[in-house]
């Protein structure tokens, strides 16, 4: 038994396309799955495409390859040739560059940590200056806002009073260190001395 080839020739196809009122020129498909051509060459065939169910397997698995731009390696004869004296300058370029970054940013935090120290350094002696002077004696309640006037004792210890070094008349009987001011926030202001 002869089998039907999916091929025709021109001369059948032009009869057959008389009959088809779908037919849409230059390699349209048609209803029935035919590509036709109108190109004027001698012997042109036509041909059947596959069904659009079977179109899916035809990119999938094996049959697909991945583009060759994509390759970590040359693939064609005209692509550049990597060399290995070229591979280890590049790298040796990237870790200078990643060493430079790296020491720009440690420079950076150790700096920041330079300052942060400085400024714990003195946050931590204005602290121990009011703990010191909230601890001197005084004879009256101390009140926000206030001037008081900080004295030495021969023994060394600190004393406040409201009576200033000028108002002492003939003879001042403690060391004079200076004037300070209590602040809302309960720290001291040093305003003479």
């Amino acid at each position: 038994m002869h089998q039907k080839s999916n091929s025709y020739t021109r001369s059948e196809l032009t009869a057959s396309l008389s009959t088809h009122s779908s037919f849409s020129l230059n390699g349209a498909l048609n209803f029935c799955g035919y590509v036709y051509t109108t190109e004027p060459k001698k012997d042109t065939k036509c041909y059947r495409q596959p069904e659009y169910r079977d179109m899916g397997k035809k990119y999938k698995g094996e049959n697909v390859r991945p583009p060759t731009h994509r390759s970590p390696y040359p693939v064609s004869r005209l692509a550049p040739a990597i060399e290995l004296v070229e591979l280890a300058r590049e790298l040796g370029e990237a870790d200078d560059m990643l060493t430079v970054q790296a020491t720009v940013q440690l420079r950076l935090l150790a700096e920041q940590m330079e300052q942060l120290r400085t400024k714990a350094r003195k946050i931590l002696a204005e602290t121990r200056e009011n703990q010191e002077l909230h601890r001197a004696e005084c004879g009256f309640t101390k009140k926000p806002g206030q001037s008081y006037h900080l004295y030495r004792k021969r023994s060394g210890t600190l004393l406040f009073s409201l009576v200033g070094p000028s108002e002492w008349g003939a003879g001042q009987p403690f060391e004079y260190v200076g004037t300070y001011r209590l602040e809302l926030d309960m720290t001291w202001k040093k305003l003479k001395g």
